[in-house]
This record gives structure tokens, sequence and C-alpha cells, in this order.
């Protein structure tokens, strides 16, 4: 049986590559970091045995998944040194999983407290025991669990995370667990991609699991240079790229999509709809040469995909766009897309106040209060949407029980039994999912909700994001049954 009481699967791969030269600046920075503040995760020796300290010792098992030389890796292993990471790791048993050999004896430098030739064997027995493979045998990389003392799985964030995300992560997974007294920090907030009570399973078709290595991009770019026309393996080419966080890869896409347009609106609408879904936060510079279109589907599915990245770096260009829109069909979006990448910006939370409370067009005024959901927490947030979920309009309220299931802030969780203890039948069923995800269930719970009061039905994968494993749909937490 595995850690979360399945039957095993054949053990998937990760393939390794070489190191990232293009961090490597972040990387003498943060070895100097080192030699002033060595903080470090403590890391555990032996799936079995960090699985059964977990169980003697009543301890959430986080279980870091890397590969060296993928950029999104090598940027969650710098993370890992990040003093409020290592503060919260302190309370958990730590489990590394890579298969690259660091040292060929010893203590691996990599993972304090391991050696090389652990920390390889735990990726097999983590992959056999817990890990889900997608349709080529690859497991996502990096991917990160938290698995509580009793083997079930509490949290799986595959792919990008940050050191905020990481600390959210840490304490709602004790929470979980059923740790009395575990404070949030202000500061902490959950992963885009978060999968609660169940390993993420890949689309069985999914054939992206890592992003590439700077010398396979090369490779790719050489290969798709070479020959531009269209087929399968141009197209795969093509994915691979779009999933690679490098910023030759970034660089290219941004060359290659001004004659994107020739292809025809639909080729272009597929594409940003792809890269909302799939790109790191990086290739926000490509859907920046698309807010201009003078097409009215481009510029949605372009605000769309900018919602979904949430890249910080982006928001002075959609907010720009957001000013210049004229449309108000794609002007909803551009709220909730300034909302997603201005999370800590105090110029935009006013601007998104003031279209919240004032807008007197509906359907912008229910977009800004969505994108609420998005800023950092802030009294005059909490204000306004209180105000809206117990105002007179019913539209209004949905949207503002749509952005506090968005926080996933369980103060508000009053406020929200109340609106749905006085609601109507009908409203009770509306306002009930943003109360489920408050109580502890996935966010695509709100999804149905969402699209019909944003008035927009784009899929946003990457924002509802995860699937239950069909034979682990039983294992969530209490209520978990989407």
């Amino acid at each position: 049986m595995t850690a979360g009481g399945s039957p095993r699967r054949p053990a998937g791969r990760i393939l390794a590559g070489t190191m990232n030269h293009r961090r490597l600046p972040l990387l003498s920075a943060a070895l100097l970091c080192a030699v002033w503040a060595p903080a470090s995760i403590e890391w555990s020796e032996g799936f079995d045995t960090a699985l059964s300290r977990a169980r003697s010792e009543s301890r959430v098992l986080f279980i870091s998944v890397t590969s060296d030389g993928e950029a999104r890796s090598e940027e969650a292993i710098e993370l890992y040194g990040e003093r409020a990471v290592v503060a919260q790791a302190e309370h958990t048993i730590n489990l590394a999983a890579c298969n690259a050999e660091h040292k060929a004896k010893g203590e691996c430098p990599r993972f304090e407290g391991t050696d090389c030739s652990s920390h390889r064997r735990n990726l097999g027995s983590a992959t056999d025991a817990v890990l889900v493979a997608n349709s080529q045998g690859e497991v996502p990389v990096p991917q990160h669990l938290w698995i509580a003392p009793d083997g079930k799985v509490l949290i799986n964030v595959p792919w990008e995370i940050t050191a905020e995300e990481l600390v959210w992560c840490f304490v709602t997974a004790r929470r979980r667990a059923g740790e009395d007294g575990v404070e949030m920090p202000e500061d902490a907030r959950p992963p885009r991609r978060l999968q609660l009570g169940a390993v993420w399973a890949p689309w069985e078709e999914a054939r992206l699991a890592r992003g590439l290595t700077q010398d396979e991009l090369s490779e790719h770019l050489k290969r798709m240079k070479s020959s531009m026309e269209y087929s399968e393996a141009l197209l795969a080419d093509w994915s691979r790229v779009l999933f690679t966080d490098e910023e030759d890869a970034v660089k290219y896409a941004r060359v290659q999509f001004g004659a994107l347009e020739y292809l025809g609106v639909d080729t272009v609408v597929t594409t940003l709809t792809g890269i909302g879904m799939n790109s790191p936060r990086s290739f926000w510079e490509v859907l920046e040469y698309f807010t201009k279109n003078g097409n009215v589907r481009i510029r949605n599915t372009a605000a769309v995909a900018m919602e979904e990245l949430a890249a910080p770096d982006a928001r002075k260009a959609v907010i720009s766009a957001l000013k210049k829109e004229k449309d108000p069909a794609v002007e909803k979006n551009w709220l909730r897309a300034a909302g997603a990448c201005g999370r800590d910006d105090s110029s935009t939370r006013k601007l998104l106040l003031k279209s919240a409370t004032r807008e007197k067009d509906a359907l912008l005024r229910r977009n800004a209060l969505i994108s609420l959901g998005y800023l950092a927490p802030h009294k005059s947030i909490r204000a306004a949407l209180a105000d809206a979920l117990e105002g007179d309009d019913a539209d209004d309220r949905l949207a503002a029980a749509c952005a506090m299931a968005l926080t996933r802030d369980a103060a508000y969780l009053p406020r929200l039994e109340e609106a749905v203890a006085a609601a109507d039948a009908g409203q009770r069923a509306d306002l009930e999912p943003a109360l489920a995800v408050l109580e502890g269930a996935n966010l695509r719970r709100i999804a149905e909700v969402f699209g019909r009061v944003s008035g927009d039905e784009t899929i946003r994968i990457r924002l509802f994001f995860g699937e239950i494993v069909p034979d682990r749909a039983d294992e969530g937490p209490e209520g978990e049954d989407d």
C-alpha cells in the first residue's frame, strides 16, 4: 500500500539536466548569504524512515521533488534557505527526492543531513508510494507534498512556488493535520496550482513534466529554427519551450509570436490560452504584445492569461491595458488581471476598491469585487467585501463570496456562514461553494459561480487547478467530495 493508502504505481522518472548558468549570479549571492546566515532545512534520510518518524512523532511529512538544472527546481532549492521557510520546516519531517549526484561520498552539499544516494533512492520510493506520473512515465518537477502523520496527502503543489506560498502550505498542512495554535503569517499566500487532499493527477496525455534545461532548450531551438513546417513534432517542441522558465525561451517566443496573427485568430487564442495554463510567469512579456491587439477575442484571452500567470512584473502592462480598454467585455477581465498581478501594490488596491464600491456598470463592479480576492489582506478590502456580502444586490453578494474564497482566509468564515444562513434556497446553493473553500475544499468548487457572476466563461485551468486521483478520491478531509 502507498502513503495515501492506494496500490503502488510503476515508478516514474525524472530527467536530470545541467546546472543553470543563467542563475549563477543569484546562486553566488545565495552562497554569500549562507556564510553570514546559514539557515537551511534539515533533511531526513530514507522515505520509510521519514514516514515512520512522522507517524511516531505526530508530525507532518514534507517532500521536495527537484531536478538539477531545471529553472523552477533551482529556484525552489534557493527558497529552502529562506529563514521563513526554514522556520516552518523545523516543525515537520523533511524529505528530499532528487536523482542527481552532487557529491560521491559524504553529506550532500544541497540537502543538509542526507547523502546523494539517499535522496536518489527517495525519488523512487516517493514515486512508487505517492507521486503520479504522466503518460510518459515522468512526474511533475519540481513538486512539493505535505503528508499527514497517518499517511494521507494534505497538500500537493506541482511546479512553481514562492517562499510566501511555501510558508502558507506548511501552516495549512499542519492545521489540516490537526495541530492547534499554528499562526498564518500575514504575507503568506496560497499557490496558484494547489491540490488539497490528494496528489494531482496529470492529464492522461500530458507531456509536460518539467521545463527544459538550458542545454536542452538550445537543442530544441536549433531544431525548430531548422524546420518550421507544421507538424506534431514541432507543436510538441513549442509546448516544451513555452513550459520552460529560461530567458532564451521567452525571447524566442516574443520574436516568433510577432507573426502569429497571420495564422488566424483561433490559433492566437489557443496559444495564449496555453500560456496562461502552462507557462512560467516570465511569459507575461509574450502576452504583453497582444494587450493592444485590435481583435476583442485576442485581447480578452490575453487578459485572462495575465490573470492566470499573476506575474507581479506584468502589473504596469496590465494597468495600462485596463486604462486604455474601451470594450467593457474585455475591461472586466483586465480588472481581475490587475488584482492578480498587483497583489501587493497599494495603487492597484485603491483603483480596484474604487471600481468595486463606486462603479455604476454592474458587470465591471462585480469583477472588481472578485479581483479584491487576489490582493494582499487589508482592512479596506475586508470592509468592501463585507459591505457587498451584506448588500441588496444578489450578484454582488456572490462576487464578494468568490473573492473571499480566492483568499482562502478563514477569517471570512463567520460572515459567509451568516450570509448562507440568511439566504433563500437558490442563493444559498450559490454561496455554499465559497463557504466550502474556506472550510478546506479545493478552489474549483467555485468555478461555475465565478464564471457566471464574472460574465466570463473562459476556462481557468491554472486557477481552478486540480483533479482528485480516482482511487484516492475518498481520502480528502471531510467534505472534500469534488
